[in-house]
């Protein structure tokens, strides 16, 4: 399959290249990977924790572009790899509309919009292949990454305490989901974009909760928080009526805080 490919001028920055992964790139994203473990002390694995190889890297690469399971896309600045961005899809029937999306960025990139780009070019490549829902997880303490996931389109759909565990201290993780029925008939060029950065999620996507105390356990207590509950937009048990096919849904999307807010509720640890 034809890799994707679309730049983004990034001013005096230089320009940002957005390209499909394959197996010749597995060295680089190997090198992407360790570089970032040691630049982050918010991904799942710290320095020297993955056991990926150069073999087990170009194997997965390929079976992602020839079984339909997914793709991993590559942000370049120049020659320089600053971020990748992979989309993977489970095997089972039953499973086979959804995927895992993960994202990492090198923190000398941060704030520039990189994410936001290979967010929504990613996004919109989803869609395009017929996948109906992406599914993340990050670390609830994780403000700006939580952030970026929200002006993309996703909810909030649960919290994990104790997720994680980094240096004896243990960690809660947000669980969001994007549902891309809802995300609006917005379609992002393949090619050449000229007209600015990319789309954002329709309006019907933005959070509109409704505040509520609430009490969360985990770790050594309890804790009350004052909230919001709001559905995912993607239908289903505990949310709104499910999206006719290519149509959209209003009022979707929620968040904890004031308006939405990004602030996740501190949970005891």
């Amino acid at each position: 399959m034809k890799r994707a490919l679309i730049r983004f001028p990034l001013g005096e920055r230089g320009v940002f290249t957005v390209a499909e992964a394959g197996p010749a790139d597995a060295a680089s994203l190997l090198t992407h990977a360790r570089q970032v473990a040691r630049e982050s002390d918010f991904l799942n694995a710290g320095p020297g924790e993955r056991a990926l190889t150069l073999e087990t890297q170009a194997a997965f690469l390929r079976r992602l572009r020839f079984n339909d399971a997914g793709f991993v896309l590559r942000g370049t600045i120049g020659s320089r790899l600053v971020a990748v961005l992979s989309i993977v899809r489970p095997t089972q029937p039953r499973l086979r509309h959804r995927a895992e999306f993960g994202l990492t960025v090198r923190a000398a990139q941060w704030g520039h919009g990189i994410g936001r780009r290979m967010g929504a070019t990613a996004i919109a490549l989803a869609k395009a292949r017929g996948l109906r829902k992406l599914n993340l997880r990050v670390r609830a303490d994780n403000r700006r990454a939580i952030r970026l996931y929200q002006t993309l389109g996703f909810a909030r759909e649960g919290l994990s305490p104790r997720a994680l565990r980094v240096r004896g201290r243990f960690f809660a993780e947000v669980m969001m989901g994007l549902c891309l029925d809802a995300w609006g008939d917005r379609r992002l060029p393949l090619r050449g974009l000229r007209d600015g950065p990319p789309p954002c999620p329709p309006r019907a996507l933005r959070a509109r909760p409704c505040r509520r105390r609430r009490t969360i356990a985990g770790g050594d207590g309890e804790a009350e928080r004052e909230g919001a509950s709001a559905a995912s937009g993607c239908g289903g048990e505990g949310a709104g009526p499910e999206v006719p096919e290519g149509g959209s849904e209003r009022g979707g999307g929620g968040g904890w805080g004031p308006k939405g807010g990004a602030n996740p509720p501190r949970v005891p640890m």
